[in-house]
């Protein structure tokens, strides 16, 4: 039997793409995403996904899945999973913390696991002011939460710390010395060119590992490759790559230039992270 998984702020469904890496076997996947890009590209990769629409209005009440899209009958949920929006908690962001409408919306994350009580539970979020860790650790500690901080630079050419609260049992996992700039690029590979903006700032730098890529719609113009003496932008395959994506999931075309905003958007999980973390299910 396979697992029952329900996955909000679904994003891209890069959590589907872990299991499916870890050959962990599901029977039923259902996804809270909002933005129609995003679920475009899921139902692309991933066309048994049950799509059920803002988080807000999913509710779990006697085996039954409500949400805008229906009612699903699911006697259990073995898995719940999310990454919930950031731009309230992160450091380089607002700092409205839970009075910014996208980052409170962990809170229906914690609602919704109080309603499924499913056996496994996942959330992830961005380096956040210590007072915000540690309201949420509170409110997950009676769900028996462990929270880990993982850096995705361990496993990727991604340098990408978060926080992943979960009752998973986790069995850390050797460094992988491959996974590197140098490797993904290739031939000429000369470093990392940052423009001058916010904290990344200075010219070309030779880095083994790539400042963290976000769901920013211009993030491809604040980081740069240097190749062979010439500065260029990450192309759609690189970028698919530092996240530990197959090449062409997010269906660009591999050139250089700007990736499409939904390549990232929401859950942008480093997949090799989640992988990691989904180890101990198996």
């Amino acid at each position: 039997m396979g697992l029952v998984v329900l996955s909000l702020f679904d994003g891209i469904s890069c959590g589907q793409q872990a299991l499916h890496r870890l050959d962990v076997e599901v029977d039923a996947y259902y996804a809270s995403e909002v933005d129609t890009h995003a679920i475009t590209l899921t139902q692309h990769n991933w066309p048994n996904t049950v799509q059920l629409g803002d988080v807000q209005r999913v509710k779990y009440i006697d085996g039954v899945l409500h949400s805008e899209h229906g009612h699903h009958r699911v006697p259990h949920i073995d898995l719940l999973i999310g990454g919930s929006p950031c731009q309230g908690f992160s450091l380089a962001g607002t700092q409205q913390q839970f009075k910014d409408a996208r980052s409170k919306l962990v809170l229906d994350y914690i609602r919704v696991l109080q309603e499924v009580k499913p056996k496994y539970f996942l959330l992830e979020n961005v380096r956040m002011p210590s007072e915000c860790v540690m309201q949420i650790s509170n409110w997950l500690r009676p769900h028996g939460a462990t929270l880990h901080k993982l850096n995705a630079r361990r496993w990727s050419a991604q340098n990408r710390m978060r926080y992943y609260w979960t009752n998973i049992p986790y069995h850390d996992a050797p460094d992988c010395p491959a996974s590197t700039m140098q490797n993904l690029v290739g031939q000429g590979y000369e470093g990392i060119c940052s423009v001058p903006r916010g904290w990344f700032k200075g010219g070309v730098k030779l880095k083994d590992k790539c400042n963290t890529i976000t769901a920013n719609a211009s993030w491809n113009y604040n980081h740069f490759v240097q190749q062979n003496g010439q500065r260029r932008q990450f192309t759609v395959h690189e970028a698919e790559q530092l996240f530990g994506l197959p090449i062409d999931y997010t269906r660009g075309d591999g050139s250089n230039g700007k990736c499409r905003r939904f390549t990232f958007l929401g859950n942008g999980w480093s997949v090799p992270v989640i992988c990691v973390l989904f180890t101990g299910l198996l």
